[in-house]
């Protein structure tokens, strides 16, 4: 469960460098208020953390002011998230811990299965970590704090955590804990969700070549990543950074909304959608549905300055669009490990691709780091979505880097 808490005791104190800040605070049994100490404190997608001292406190330094996650974790405690922002960064808080209540888990979800890593373990390391060539390369080092249930009926695992899972990524060189709330994977739909909060850390090595081929490979999981694309369009400069965008939609017959469109190029009229604008492929079903689906793919890519909107009130840009987008990154060709799992039949590589779509039909926030809240309001599929995470990189990251 995500838990929001702002309340009570948080100190800040600017440095003398310029828009840095120390942050501080207390972390405490929200049922007798004693303090916690252990307690994991960092900031989301980032590479600042600390744990608690004996008195329940911590310290936070050389934090950037803009808008960020600070993830508060404790073994057996809810996991809790601070929005941090200007204009409340400089307000005292107070961090009070709730116990998880696994009682309730066994009813809603299902009992945990005794030999569910030997079961679902390598269905969960493929879904959760990928399938490149770097997930070869990490290993989740304590997989005995992971809990499987499986709803048989509905073909439906669900994963989470005790503890956060310490990940070794020896192809970039880092190692990430990341703090697993829920991972779902719907055997029907051939769907898979989950989310967390993660932190990372930078492996070191006395080998120059070690270092230089971490250094290449960074960057080479950076370009075209979501990463890449959410800090474009933040800057403005999606075309200039090697992305293309176009916008698709996606007709299904069951859908109410666009049956008569669905119906009249089925029987071969496709007037209703112009031909000089956009571009009609029919596919055979899909995850979501056994009917044929239609995609009707713009002829002509948008700017990316018609995809971004200024909120005043806010002091903030967001991503908004209508439909679904289809998102090519033209530098760079697929990796042969995704042609090989999504067209088995052909070796051809092709731009990545992808399509995004905002699930609820919300605009969503994007900052100049590449992180965008919340991450729940914006789903990725094609070659984002095959990207896991052992592509990911803290938000600290830049090119070169």
């Amino acid at each position: 469960m995500k838990v929001l808490v702002a309340l009570g005791f948080f100190f800040v104190f600017p440095l003398f460098a310029i828009g840095q800040f120390h942050l501080s605070g207390t972390v405490v049994n929200g049922t007798d208020e004693k303090p916690l100490q252990g307690a994991s404190v960092f900031i989301n997608n980032g590479s600042i953390g600390t744990v608690t001292n004996a008195e329940g406190k911590f310290t936070l330094s050389a934090i950037s002011v803009s808008n960020f996650e600070l993830v508060i974790s404790f073994v057996n405690y809810q996991t809790i998230v601070v929005k941090i922002s200007p204009d409340n960064i400089s307000k005292r808080f107070m961090i009070k811990m709730e116990p998880k209540p696994e009682e309730l888990k066994e009813v809603v979800i299902g009992p945990v299965l005794k030999d569910g890593w030997a079961t679902w373990g390598r269905t969960f390391t493929d879904m959760f970590l990928g399938t490149s060539k770097n997930a070869t390369e990490c290993v989740i080092k304590n997989p005995k704090v992971l809990r499987f249930r499986y709803d048989k009926k509905n073909r439906v695992l669900k994963v989470t955590s005790l503890d956060k899972l310490v990940i070794v990524n020896n192809a970039l060189g880092l190692q990430i804990d990341y703090q697993l709330e829920e991972f779902r994977y719907e055997g029907k739909a051939q769907m898979i969700t989950f989310y967390g909060y993660s932190s990372f850390k930078r492996m070191s090595t006395k080998r120059p070549r070690k270092q230089q081929d971490w250094i290449e490979k960074r960057r080479e999981a950076y370009n075209g990543s979501m990463m890449h694309f959410i800090r474009s369009v933040y800057n403005n400069n999606t075309e200039h950074e090697g992305f293309e965008l176009r916008q698709l939609i996606r007709l299904y017959k069951n859908d109410s909304l666009f049956r008569p469109y669905y119906d009249s190029i089925m029987k071969g009229i496709n007037t209703i959608f112009d031909t000089a604008k956009y571009s009609i492929q029919l596919m055979k079903g899909g995850g979501f549905s056994k009917d044929p689906i239609i995609y009707a793919l713009s002829k002509q890519p948008m700017s990316g300055s018609t995809i971004r909107v200024y909120d005043s009130a806010s002091k903030a840009w967001y991503l908004i669009f209508q439909f679904n987008l289809q998102l090519v990154y033209k530098n760079e060709f697929e990796k042969e490990e995704y042609v090989a799992q999504s067209r088995p039949n052909t070796k051809t590589r092709q731009h990545e691709t992808s399509i995004l779509h905002l699930p609820n039909h919300r605009a969503v926030m994007v900052e100049k780091n590449g992180l965008y809240f919340d991450p729940l309001d914006l789903f990725s599929e094609g070659y984002l979505g095959w990207e896991k995470m052992a592509e990911m990189l803290p938000n600290d990251y830049e090119p070169g880097d």
